[in-house]
């Protein structure tokens, strides 16, 4: 008869296997926590200015779309603040009391009077922007629209626009924003904070 053979365990290796105790497990729960709590502000804001970004770009290429569209067109092409872009028939506001978050439109501007007649062409729509902490003008002067001549100059000289990231208020925050310059010739810039000052070139 052959002698009996002992095999140990692949996973015990001889020990006995041990997990965590409930008191471990929470003190990782408790770390994980207040590391997650460290984070939060830092990626909130991270967010806020990927927002802020996207805002910027998405007003800097439709307006440079506006532009050279009224120098292949040979015509004014409007872009103006719309409080409903998302209607059937979208219009310029009229209103100088909400910002450009309320969304926009860029349309053939054919009697160029910044306002969208009967018969002129839409070109383009850009949505409300619910993420958006507000985006402001500069100044006294009425800047609901944008418009390019057949030259490709802006009717806009020097206009100023602050992009503001959601839940701003503090002086903080204007860091996270970002301004926009309009010159005459219709160049169209963004400057880092939303406090920086545009110098009309």
């Amino acid at each position: 008869m052959f002698p009996a053979i002992r095999r140990a365990h692949p996973f015990t290796n001889g020990r006995s296997m041990r997990g965590f105790t409930l008191l471990e497990l929470l003190v990782v729960i408790a770390i994980v926590a207040i590391l997650a709590a460290l984070a939060a502000p830092p990626f909130g804001r991270l967010i806020a200015t990927s927002a802020v970004t996207g805002h910027v770009n998405d007003f800097i290429a439709d307006s440079r779309y506006a532009r050279s569209e009224a120098l292949r067109r040979g015509t004014s092409v409007t872009m103006c603040r719309s409080t409903d872009p998302d209607a059937a028939s979208p219009a310029c506001a009229t209103d100088n009391a909400a910002g450009w978050e309320s969304g926009w439109i860029v349309f053939v501007d054919t009697d160029s009077n910044n306002s969208r007649g009967a018969g002129e062409q839409l070109l383009r729509v850009h949505a409300r922007m619910g993420d958006s902490g507000g985006i402001r003008k500069v100044g006294t002067n009425n800047y609901n629209q944008l418009r390019y001549r057949a030259t490709g100059w802006a009717i806009a000289a020097n206009a100023t626009l602050r992009f503001l990231p959601q839940g701003a208020g503090a002086q903080a925050d204007m860091k996270q924003g970002r301004t926009v310059c309009i010159s005459t010739l219709g160049r169209v810039r963004s400057l880092p904070s939303a406090d920086a000052i545009c110098n009309g070139s």
